[in-house]
């Protein structure tokens, strides 16, 4: 059930129809999903799931306006959390406690202490309750992920949303922490796998003994392997395309002593096929902040994706508030170079919902997904001004866009049926908008500031 319209914030509502079980059903068999293949705990009635709709990809593209395309990733956010309070978008003021009742939704700093928050494979289930929103308060931490980050530590995203695009019906692609999400972001899949690794690193620099869980179609546990997978990722197509890309991370200290690969569970460890290639020397990058320097002397890729440190993580218990102008730094990088910034198109997201409350049931098209919303912002020169969109999208929906920009192959179900943003969020015809810095202080990367990784979940 949704929440009811007093606990709503004066946001557009929801603009998806729930469907009906046989509606639903025609629509995962539509769009490869597994109609009758779901965990129970994602099934329930039909009027508490929001069913995913199918949507082809855009026929709008860039128009050969668009060279570059930047992916930024923070940490561990619902869209509720961060955008709480943005005028004209769906947000909520109170959440639901497992008990049906009304939780309001409370300031609090990206800074605040741990421990964590719950949010695995299971913990997002149990969060998402069938649709109804209501068992955010099953971890032990209780009622903190009823909370939002007070406006004064957003305010550089709002700032970034309000010249540009945010998207307020965009969901992670997973019902999972962060090495799936960062998974779903490189390749619109996790090769079956759930959760964590058992030992760090988390990839194919990990020691023989360590694991990951994989499931079924179904959700259920079937057997573990070890983290080095040979599914297809955007950057194996990129190669065969000879199409340039970037990926930049922290370094790291321990463990293992070494680090030479980055930080634990830099994404493209754990495809073989990149981390036993000559990509991993020259195109997984670390330090992040080595990004600033390449943008500034004109190198930028057709892709680059970017992760922050744990010092600028968004993370519960980083102890960090510099998350937001880490990012406005990066996207600042790119505005200062005009020739860039008018080919360049960026995104901004979360990699998941890292426990907080979220009011939006996220539609159900397989064992995995979608996971809980989180926040996206498109900037760029062609990016609409002040525009909310309400269409659903998700993780692999950035694929998509990519994957129809530079006529590469889909990867996944995923991807396949995803939308791509660039008809909704773009508008190629327009004169390229000059960009204005963001106020950012005093703030600048520090590429040995902890020398950790933004997430351990």
């Amino acid at each position: 059930m949704l929440l009811p319209k007093r606990s709503l914030g004066p946001g557009l509502a929801r603009l998806s129809t729930l469907l009906g079980a046989a509606a639903a059903a025609c629509v995962l068999a539509a769009c490869g999903g597994h109609a009758a293949a779901l965990p129970t705990a994602l099934t329930g009635p039909a009027d508490s799931i929001a069913q995913s709709l199918v949507r082809g990809p855009d026929t709008a593209g860039p128009q050969g306006k668009i060279k570059h395309v930047v992916i930024i990733i923070q940490e561990n956010r619902s869209f509720d959390s961060i955008f709480h309070g943005f005028k004209g978008a769906n947000y909520a003021n109170y959440g639901l406690d497992s008990e049906g009742k009304e939780v309001k939704l409370v300031p609090t700093s990206f800074a605040t202490p741990g421990p964590d928050i719950c949010h695995l494979y299971k913990d997002a289930i149990e969060d998402v309750d069938g649709g109804k929103m209501d068992k955010f308060d099953h971890c032990p931490v209780k009622l903190v992920p009823y909370a939002y980050v007070k406006s004064s530590e957003t305010s550089l995203y709002f700032d970034m949303a309000k010249q540009y695009v945010l998207a307020d019906d965009f969901f992670s692609s997973q019902l999972d922490a962060s090495y799936v999400g960062h998974q779903y972001l490189i390749a619109a899949q996790a090769g079956m796998a759930i959760n964590i690794p058992t030992a760090e690193p988390w990839g194919c620099d990990a020691n023989a003994p360590t694991r990951i869980q994989l499931v079924n179609s179904e959700g259920q546990n079937t057997k573990t392997v070890f983290p080095c997978f040979t599914y297809e990722t955007l950057a194996t197509q990129l190669d065969t395309k000879k199409k340039p890309w970037k990926y930049y991370a922290p370094g790291c200290v321990s463990p293992p002593s070494s680090c030479s690969f980055g930080y634990i569970w830099s994404a493209y460890d754990a495809s073989k096929a990149i981390r036993n290639g000559p990509d991993w020397s020259t195109d997984v990058v670390s330090p992040q902040c080595q990004v600033l320097t390449d943008v500034a002397a004109g190198n930028l890729p057709d892709v680059t994706w970017v992760v922050p440190d744990l010092a600028d993580s968004d993370h519960l218990g980083s102890g960090s508030t510099t998350g937001p102008q880490w990012v406005a730094s990066v996207v600042n990088a790119i505005g200062k170079n005009t020739t860039l910034w008018n080919s360049t198109a960026i995104f901004v997201t979360w990699d998941d919902w890292g426990g907080y409350y979220d009011h939006v049931p996220p539609p159900v098209v397989d064992y995995d997904g979608l996971g809980v919303r989180v926040g996206l912002i498109a900037i760029g020169p062609y990016a609409k001004q002040g525009y909310i969109s309400h269409s659903q999208y998700e993780f692999a929906s950035i694929l998509r866009s990519i994957e129809g920009w530079l006529g590469l192959s889909t990867m996944t179900n995923r991807d396949k049926n995803a939308a791509s943003v660039w008809g909704d969020m773009f508008d190629f015809t327009q004169k390229p908008r000059a960009f204005t810095p963001f106020n950012t202080g005093s703030y600048s990367c520090q590429p040995s500031a902890s020398l950790s990784a933004p997430d351990t979940e």
